[in-house]
């Protein structure tokens, strides 16, 4: 599909909701093979988000919202999750749960890249 979008006789391609799904869906793929280290989802999203909009100004101006309120999120969330880590009830019981913690850790990293490895299928 073509479209003016800037003077006199420019043309330039606007993708269609269908070539922006599939843009998305590989950038996902890539980003599961370990072809990338940026997380699927967001890519997708902001994918998504600027080839449904065909102003530039109103996509640009999406995207920097998106991203602001993707760290704000980030943030309120790695703050609350301090909070909690840092009252004194959950301080008391937390020498018992650090080594839980840590065996997840290893275990989900160990099955990520066995993952990213096609050894083992991903269920998320």
């Amino acid at each position: 599909m073509d479209c003016f979008c800037g003077g006199v006789g420019e043309r330039s391609r606007t993708a269609t909701p269908t070539s922006a799904y599939r843009l998305a869906e590989r950038h996902s793929r890539l980003t599961e093979s370990g072809c990338s280290t940026e997380s699927a989802g967001s890519g997708g999203v902001g994918v998504l988000l600027l080839a449904a909009i065909h102003n530039r100004t109103i996509a640009l101006i999406a995207l920097a919202l998106f991203a602001l309120c993707t760290a704000v999120s980030m943030a309120l969330l790695s703050t609350g999750f301090g909070y909690v880590l840092g009252r004194p009830r959950i301080q008391r019981g937390f020498a018992r749960v650090v080594p839980v913690f840590g065996a997840f850790g290893v275990c989900f990293g160990t099955w990520y890249m066995l993952g990213a490895l096609a050894v083992v299928p991903y269920f998320l």
